[in-house]
């Protein structure tokens, strides 16, 4: 799946997600823009 599939450009990464998602956002050419408290914010 390509990034431009999803039509997202800022995902947001609760604590209780899959541990494997940061990868797989990081390999769909997502950047991780930010993190507060656990949550996390990609970017693209």
């Amino acid at each position: 799946m390509e990034q431009r599939a999803l039509r997202a450009y800022w995902i947001v990464v609760w604590p209780e997600a899959d541990r494997s998602l940061p990868a797989f956002l990081e390999e769909l050419g997502y950047r991780r823009t930010g993190a507060d408290e656990g949550v996390l914010l990609y970017s693209r």
